[in-house]
């Protein structure tokens, strides 16, 4: 378990260190230590001019792209992929946690209410006021929209959409009945989507739309360039992850769902690696439902597992397949997700699946169930454990560029494999396949082209721009599939800029989140440069440096190019002849003085001065987003605080799912509880328990 980074602060650090990696000549960089650090203390970056990632052609829209392997120092987002994908490691390994955590503390309290499956109906809201006749489809009061979903037309859609993009919400009641009408809609489709016309709609178009995330503004954008697709009868495939990471996944989905219900055969939805119980718990979608609709937030957070369990995993045209992540193994064809039923793919959360062998038996071996004599039959134990298995492989692989065959998808935390472009020619071509259309990953540019050579190639579509929450810079597109004209065309849009998010205050961000992440680690770091580092001295070369952090954070990047900005090498005195005084470099970082500039302290009450304090807070700063996790599960009233008795649980419970060398000291948790509570009311609030700790450095002290 690591510190995980806010998202406003982490994305403004990977945007300085995508333009500080964007230069060419390490050697070059590492010359201009002054200027760097100059740039961190100013927030002033220059960009070097590089040559764009892609071309576009303007008279037909198309772009092409040619991927080669990483520099050694990276391209731009590279970096941002390598942050994206540690951080939902991170999330994984909380999701597995919580869960642990659930069921330790359900067999403690011996309280099913503990369970975040919560059943619900509409029974169980009151007054909702009946909408009569179309010109009456749409009503609203204090409590949101509601939204005659009986009468549902293509105007009174886009009408909802529409305020719901501007700010208004639906009401609880109409929520639950629109998730639980389409996920009645959603559990009569099969697994895979046939969108071939089969001679009866020729020139039909299919439009992908990959990951919203939450994004109202994104989803104007999109639907700006689909409603004339959707005017004409043509398709478009909303390709999964429409919610967490932003503030309005409650309205994104919503949005999504009216418009499947007025357009069943045009709209279709599928999953995404975030459309899972235990995902969304994590990434804040339960949150977002709980702090929009309260008390109701229970049923709609029920209603919603089972509505993304419900999804499809897959659509197919005349010449591409479309997966949210991708192929998850040699084994896997076409006909495994047509043979997997409705039933057998309802799987609320496919990660307690990670790591675990691809299945001995292939799912599309497995006897589908008959409709007359198990209309209703639940797969057993092996069946759900290989289709969790296969969904996982399908929803969190990603393309590994200038490889072949098949590895672990470590960056991700082991969820889904690493698919090469051998690998993915063989499986196009034995499926009579051009293209293999995916999303699942943020590229610059909203969409990226590997080629596969032969013709055959992955195309990544991602549809959240200026992700996430619109504190990032990338655009965001959409892809045309055409049935006449196999390349595919790709519309790009950028939100405009928002206030605040120069480039000072990146930097300024991004050079706090650097801090952050130091400290989060530093206890681990400073035993690693020690076992790292020579005759027990104190210093390092710039190479191991670099291996120790860059392993230690588990962070894939040249952080040779960040060093001279962060870690300045030793200078060594020289006195010459004529007694004038001259400085060599030594080339060796002084790792503990590196680490000794940054400081952590409780920012309410007392400092934590010295050992034992420091280090048990240093810890609990370490695992601060998992004891929140656990201290939120323990509120079980909800009261946005927790007891001294709760927060000692919360450690215990903590340390029973941590490395040794990970846990809080038992003997100083309650003293750690006092300190952080400084008026002495006997409790913590949740929402102050982040801003308990303060990082103190050279600059600040």
């Amino acid at each position: 378990m690591h510190f995980c980074l806010a998202p406003r602060v982490k994305f403004s650090w990977m945007r300085l260190q995508c333009r500080l990696l964007a230069s060419a000549n390490v050697e070059a960089l590492r010359n201009e230590q002054a200027s760097a650090q100059s740039c961190l203390r100013t927030g002033i970056v220059r960009l070097p001019a590089t040559t764009s990632t892609f071309n576009v052609h303007a008279s037909t829209r198309r772009f092409v792209t040619a991927r080669t392997s990483p520099p050694p120092n990276y391209a731009a987002f590279e970096v941002l992929a390598a942050l994206e994908a540690r951080d939902d490691a991170q999330k994984l390994g909380l999701a597995r946690l919580l869960e642990g955590l659930r069921r330790i503390s359900s067999t403690r309290s011996g309280a099913a209410g503990m369970d975040h499956d919560i059943v619900g109906s509409a029974s169980v809201f009151r007054g909702e006021p009946a909408c009569d006749g179309t010109a009456h489809s749409i009503c609203i009061d204090d409590e949101g929209l509601h939204v005659d979903l009986d009468s549902m037309t293509t105007g009174v859609a886009m009408d909802t959409v529409t305020a719901l993009t501007s700010g208004s919400r639906l009401h609880a009641a109409t929520l639950l009945k629109l998730m639980e009408r389409v996920t009645a809609l959603l559990m009569k489709e099969p697994t895979l989507v046939d969108l071939r016309s089969g001679g009866t709609k020729a020139e039909r178009v299919v439009t992908v739309v990959g990951d919203l995330h939450g994004c109202t503004d994104s989803l104007e954008h999109v639907l700006a360039l689909c409603a004339p697709s959707l005017g004409r009868g043509d398709v478009v495939v909303f390709n999964g992850d429409f919610v967490d990471r932003g503030a309005h996944g409650a309205e994104v989905l919503a949005s999504l769902l009216l418009l499947k219900l007025a357009h069943p055969r045009s709209v279709v939805l599928l999953r995404g690696n975030h459309e899972d119980s235990m995902l969304a718990s994590v990434y804040g979608f339960s949150e977002e439902l709980s702090a929009k609709y309260a008390a109701s937030a229970p049923p709609l957070w029920a209603a919603a597992t089972r509505l993304f369990a419900a999804l499809p995993l897959g659509a197919r045209t005349a010449h591409a397949l479309v997966l949210h992540g991708g192929i998850p193994n040699e084994a896997f064809t076409i006909r495994a997700l047509e043979q997997l039923s409705p039933q057998q793919r309802a799987v609320h959360t496919v990660l307690s699946q990670i790591g675990a062998s691809p299945p001995a038996t292939p799912v599309e071996s497995t006897p589908k169930p008959s409709s007359s004599s198990r209309p209703e039959a639940q797969p057993s134990a092996s069946e759900a454990a290989r289709a969790s298995s296969l969904i996982q492989g399908v929803l969190w692989s990603d393309p590994l560029v200038n490889s072949i065959g098949f590895e672990r998808n470590e960056p991700r935390g082991g969820a889904g494999s690493l698919f090469g472009e051998d690998v993915t020619r063989k499986f196009l071509e034995k499926h009579g396949l051009r293209h293999l259309v995916r999303s699942h990953q943020m590229v610059e540019a909203g969409w990226e082209y590997i080629d596969c050579s032969g013709g055959y190639g992955v195309y990544t579509v991602f549809s959240a721009a200026s992700y996430p929450n619109g504190s990032g810079y990338n655009a965001g597109a959409v892809l045309q599939l055409r049935p006449r004209d196999e390349s595919p065309v790709a519309l790009q849009f950028e939100l405009a800029t928002k206030e605040g998010c120069g480039e000072a205050e990146a930097a300024k961000l991004a050079q706090q989140s650097m801090i952050e992440i130091i400290v989060s680690h530093k206890g681990r770091l400073r035993e690693a440069f020690a076992r790292a580092a020579p005759h027990n001295e104190q210093r390092v070369s710039i190479d191991v440096w670099a291996e120790v952090i860059q392993r230690t954070l588990n962070l894939h990047i040249d952080w040779r190019v960040l060093q001279p900005a962060i870690a300045p090498t030793v200078k060594r005195a020289a006195v010459s002849a004529d007694g004038s005084v001259s400085f060599r470099d030594s080339g060796l970082i002084d790792y503990a003085k590196f680490l000794d500039q940054f400081t952590l302290q409780l920012a309410r009450g007392e400092d934590a001065a010295s050992g034992g304090r420091v280090r048990n807070a240093e810890a609990l700063y370490a695992q601060l987003s998992a004891m929140r996790a656990v201290l939120e599960l323990l509120d079980t009233d909800r009261s946005g605080s927790v007891s001294r008795a709760e927060f000692v649980t919360g450690v215990e419970m903590l340390n029973a799912q941590l490395p040794a060398d990970q846990q809080l000291a038992h003997d100083d948790a309650d003293k750690l509880f006092s300190a952080i509570d400084t008026d002495s009311s006997g409790e913590i609030e949740l929402d102050e328990l982040g801003e308990a700790f303060r990082v103190v450095t050279p600059a600040t002290r």
